[in-house]
């Protein structure tokens, strides 16, 4: 079977405007949450988001391309033109064996809630003709196809949270398969506007904590809810001889990949971690290894009281033997970026099996006592493993889970 590597890199989030301030802010620590303005809280009771605060469209396009992008196809062709220049994709002459399925959970949210507004304001016929083309999910894969010219497969899948981590899975299969050589993978997200938060607000999903250092807590006692977050990631993946032949840089293999669904509940995880479990399962297997040999988890940890339970009790069921992995939950410092978290995540495994480095879960003092995992807290920690493993879980019961191995 072909072998997929990742030959480049880029995101823009709350804790850094590149790859490489990423990087290091997820190292040292960064919190990229903050309190939102005080409109923001009176009309939705939301007081914190990993909002990308100093963030403007003008430095990245042109006016007419700002305005008529939605924020969440800005972020998406921001991470990926990073990661397009990290891998050297302008020198691949054949563009058609170049496939796109950046996506995203939400999609236009932003462009939805202006237009809706302008309805309600001066009339349905002040709608704008960018309206539809600026909310559609698939457009978010489509403009980046646009800016980097590229001919290939264009399909993104839509699982809610697992958007991305979907996405790097199944980009990883089209390569396999054969059908293209190379793939901008990734996710984007921009929903952290009124409308967004005011949902997940009103539905009990985001945080009750006081205090932005508490807001987001993975497997603490005290937490009580998720922190959304925004921005974009983008992967570049090449099949192994491709990227040799060209003299790209390896940052590491994608090795196995695995989704299942729970068919329970629309919104909340299964308790028992079944078909969870099935999906890693499935991904492990797909890789050729055994779960021992993975050392490195970065788990969904969103700090709502379902979710990190529900991990506990998957991880425990996976791990059977002394063998434990340290556990990290990178949304303590970025927020949840729902479609785009998985892609984001999937960097900062691959870079922390690159540098046998594990970032910290910040915030979390005191593990909930219900949960067992060794939670890498508060400072980065040295890792020793060649695997590492991403979950993401999405609204619908989707579980999607992808192993990478550290590059040569």
């Amino acid at each position: 079977m072909r072998k997929v590597v990742i030959t480049g890199i880029g995101t823009i989030n709350s804790v850094g405007l590149n790859a490489a301030d990423t990087w290091e802010g997820l190292k040292a620590g960064k919190l990229g949450i903050s309190q939102l303005p005080d409109e923001y809280t009176e009309e939705t009771g939301v007081k914190f988001a990993g909002k990308i605060t100093d963030y403007k469209a003008t430095d990245y396009f042109d006016r007419k391309q700002a305005r008529r992008l939605d924020k969440s196809s800005q972020f998406a062709i921001i991470a990926a033109r990073e990661a397009a220049t990290d891998a050297n994709l302008q020198t691949i002459e054949n563009r058609a064996r170049i496939g796109v399925n950046v996506t995203s959970g939400i999609g236009g949210i932003e462009t939805i809630e202006d237009n809706i507004l302008k309805a309600a304001d001066k009339g349905f016929n002040k709608i704008s003709p960018m309206f539809i083309p600026g909310s559609i999910v698939n457009l978010v894969a489509g403009n980046v196809a646009i800016d980097l010219n590229c001919q290939g497969l264009c399909i993104p899948p839509v699982t809610a949270c697992a958007s991305s981590t979907d996405g790097i899975g199944h980009a990883a299969m089209y390569i396999q398969n054969g059908l293209v050589d190379v793939m901008v993978t990734g996710g984007a997200e921009a929903a952290a506007n009124m409308t967004g938060l005011a949902g997940f607000q009103n539905m009990g999903a985001l945080t009750s904590n006081e205090t932005v250092e508490t807001a987001c807590v993975p497997f603490s006692k005290d937490r009580s809810g998720f922190v959304m977050g925004e921005g974009a990631g983008a992967l570049i993946l090449e099949e192994y001889e491709h990227a040799k032949a060209r003299g790209a840089k390896i940052y590491g293999f994608v090795e196995g990949y695995g989704a299942t669904c729970d068919a329970s509940h629309i919104t909340a995880p299964d308790p028992e971690a079944k078909m969870g479990l099935e999906s890693a399962k499935q991904a492990i297997a797909n890789a050729g290894i055994s779960a021992s040999q993975v050392g490195y988890v970065n788990a969904h940890g969103t700090s709502t009281p379902l979710n990190d339970k529900g991990e506990d009790t998957l991880l425990n069921k996976l791990y059977t033997g002394d063998a434990k992995p340290v556990v990290t939950s990178t949304k303590s410092m970025t927020g949840h970026l729902l479609g785009a978290t998985g892609a984001v995540e999937a960097i900062a495994t691959v870079l922390s099996l690159q540098e046998q480095i594990c970032t910290p879960t910040v915030g979390t003092t005191e593990i909930d006592p219900d949960i067992s995992l060794d939670v890498c807290l508060n400072e980065a920690k040295p890792l020793d493993t060649d695997y590492g493993i991403s979950f993401s879980l999405g609204f619908g019961g989707h579980n999607s889970v992808v192993v990478f191995k550290k590059g040569e």
